[in-house]
């Protein structure tokens, strides 16, 4: 295929097929060999390299006002020759053929216009070109055949994009719907679930779960401590439990005093080395004080030796003499 039948055939499948302009949006696509109508250009019978003439900024719109003539069109013709060209434009409008002769400058463009009463409208498809100068230059309208990419299709309509929302697998090109927006595999798109703050998102990037919403030894659902109002999980069993600080809180606040003092002696070295020197201390200090209470009482016990008894001349010699003088005194008062 020759440059010039390219770029016109490019240029004619982005205004005649609308359908095809979606390739520049739809992330699923087929291939398919894609029959349109397009313009040739030949000098001499011999194909041109580039398109002439090409047809730009095409316009097909309703008057509410006018019911006579319901439809306005316009097309620019542009050129792409080094001098003036002479052409007839040809065209049908509600299957009707109209024309209009344009003198195109160099480089420049002419616009086409008209108005129809209602029916098909303007047949882009049957544009045409009559050129009667420059001498020996001649268009034709052929249809041509190639292989283009084309927006796949998912139950009638073009499938949606990952990432879009959707309410059945059906809808997406990749085949799944995962919590509303559509995804190439069975996890969320981009593992993105789009939990609510309330909820977290499991490890298998497939569901949300309320935070906090299974209660003490039941079951969770993805295994995360999250779920659970107790905020642990048995590895063991997948259950919500209570964690290890929680049963050891609890254990002491139900356990005798003489289990904890001997619980905290054996579970802490360090503490255990101190307990075991000062206890070593305060037996030491106990013996010692028991060793002089058990002295003290043995001191005591032991009876006290009787001195000898001896005349104690000097009372007795005051009591001799007192004796006397109380009788002397009896005496007188007699």
């Amino acid at each position: 295929m020759r440059l010039g039948t390219a770029l016109l055939l490019s240029l004619a499948i982005l205004i005649l097929s609308p359908a095809l302009a979606d390739n520049l949006t739809c992330q699923y696509r087929d291939i398919q060999n894609v029959s349109n109508s397009t313009i040739v250009f030949y000098y001499e019978n011999v194909s041109l390299d580039s398109p002439i003439l090409t047809v730009n900024d095409t316009k097909y719109f309703g008057n509410t006002n006018d019911s006579l003539t319901r439809w306005t069109y316009e097309f620019k013709v542009y050129s792409r020759y080094g001098t003036y060209i002479y052409v007839t434009v040809s065209y049908l409008v509600d299957g009707k053929k109209n024309s209009m002769d344009l003198v195109i400058p160099p480089h420049q463009y002419e616009i086409v216009f008209g108005r129809g009463k209602g029916g098909v409208g303007l047949n882009f498809n049957s544009i045409n070109f009559n050129i009667t100068y420059p001498a020996g230059i001649t268009a034709k309208r052929e249809n041509m055949t190639r292989v283009a990419e084309v927006c796949r299709k998912c139950l009638g309509k073009i499938c949606l994009n990952d990432g879009q929302a959707c309410s059945r697998s059906g809808d997406c090109g990749g085949g799944f719907c995962v919590r509303g927006f559509c995804s190439n595999n069975k996890d969320c798109y981009n593992n993105d679930c789009n939990c609510s703050a309330a909820e977290i998102q499991c490890t298998d990037n497939k569901t949300c779960v309320r935070r906090s919403s299974v209660a003490l030894g039941a079951a969770t659902k993805c295994n995360m401590s999250e779920e659970c109002n107790t905020s642990y999980v048995d590895a063991a069993t997948g259950r919500c439990a209570k964690t290890p600080e929680q049963i050891r809180i609890e254990e002491e606040q139900t356990q005798p005093l003489g289990q904890k003092i001997l619980k905290s002696l054996t579970e802490d070295p360090k503490t255990r080395e101190e307990t075991t020197r000062f206890l070593t201390i305060l037996g030491a200090g106990v013996a010692l004080i028991v060793l002089f209470i058990v002295l003290r009482g043995r001191l005591k016990g032991r009876p006290k030796e009787s001195a000898p008894k001896t005349l104690q001349k000097g009372t007795y010699r005051i009591k001799a003499a007192e004796v006397p003088l109380e009788k002397k005194k009896d005496e007188e008062k007699k």
